[in-house]
């Protein structure tokens, strides 16, 4: 095992790294398993963000994502009830994962990449702060139940590149106008 920049980086037995207690594959691409801290700064380099990597964090209230992650996998913040703000707009991402911000009960607004395709089954499912969020016109695919009891998104905007809406993608948001 080494050492370096004041005990922040470490090399494990199993290959990964580990930066400032996120555990990062050995190749710096995927960061597999976060810190449950109020403010998290996920590594430039990272591209993905793997499957329940913070999933039922309770202290995390924001997140900064590299310009390059692509790639929010399955309940990768599943239950990050504080969690209030997601922007990507700085990010080349395409895809967020099933689940991906389920439960995340302290979310009101989410500012996707301009790259952003695809928002998977149940990704925003439960959000029941979220009060906003700007589809890009890149986006072609919108999953099954993906705001599902977000009963505080008033409106929503479909970009005319969508060719799918899964089944019940907004039900019970019973604050929507339009």
């Amino acid at each position: 095992m080494w050492a370096a920049s004041a005990n922040t980086i470490f090399r494990h037995a199993d290959d990964d790294v580990y930066v400032s207690g996120m555990r990062i594959s050995a190749n710096g691409l995927t960061l597999k398993k976060g810190v449950d801290e109020a403010h998290i700064k996920i590594p430039e380099g990272i591209k993905f963000i793997e499957n329940n990597a913070f999933r039922g964090f309770t202290k995390i209230t924001s997140v900064q994502f590299p310009n390059s992650l692509w790639k929010i996998g399955k309940g990768a913040f599943f239950g990050c009830s504080r969690l209030t703000l997601v922007d990507f707009c700085a990010t080349n991402l395409t895809t967020i994962g099933v689940g991906a911000f389920n439960g995340c009960t302290g979310l009101t607004l989410v500012i996707p990449s301009i790259s952003l395709t695809n928002i998977g089954d149940h990704a925003f499912f439960g959000c029941t702060g979220l009060t906003s969020v700007v589809f890009p016109s890149t986006l072609t695919s919108i999953g099954d139940r993906a705001f599902f009891e977000c009963d505080r998104l008033t409106s929503v905007e479909l970009p005319s590149s969508l060719t799918s809406i899964g089944y019940r993608a907004f039900f019970r948001c019973i604050g929507l106008t339009s």
